[in-house]
């Protein structure tokens, strides 16, 4: 795990987290666990139970649908401070597609539990969240139609 110090002040980057003040942010560290991957290793699959949100260190994390299958497509690509897992967590359904490290990767791991804490006691983190799942809903409409 990276130093306190520096969990912090990355945290503090994070769009989902940026209205938590320092004393939150210092007691969110305590749940996080980081986690390493190589290039072409799987996160989590298609179809799997959602038991974590990701947030994203340092690399970059493809998003893929029908991964290793006929068809297969990615649906987006995420860096630094962007976080995913959440739709698995918030919805109590299976994955809807694979995650895979796009070159060394490291996320910092949040379980569902605590996420769903979160969310319940830090207003300012379910409009962050709100945010950012309608840019993906406006990405990913915007990218049939053009396609279609």
């Amino acid at each position: 795990m990276p130093s306190a110090t520096k969990c912090l002040l990355f945290l503090r980057h994070v769009p989902l987290f940026q209205g938590m003040a320092w004393t939150q942010l210092r007691q969110l560290t305590a749940y996080l666990e980081l986690a390493r991957f190589r290039a072409g290793e799987v996160i989590f699959a298609e179809g799997e139970r959602g038991q974590q949100i990701y947030i994203i260190m340092s690399g970059r994390v493809r998003i893929m649908k029908a991964y290793g299958k006929p068809g297969e497509q990615i649906l987006a690509t995420l860096a630094e401070t962007d976080f995913f897992g959440d739709m698995g967590i918030l919805e109590g359904e299976p994955h809807g597609a694979t995650a895979v490290a796009d070159g060394a990767t490291e996320v910092l791991c949040l379980g569902a539990e605590t996420f769903q804490h979160l969310l319940r006691h830090h207003p300012s983190m379910v409009f962050a969240l709100g945010r950012e799942l309608s840019a993906r809903v406006r990405h990913t409409t915007r990218t049939r139609f053009r396609d279609a």
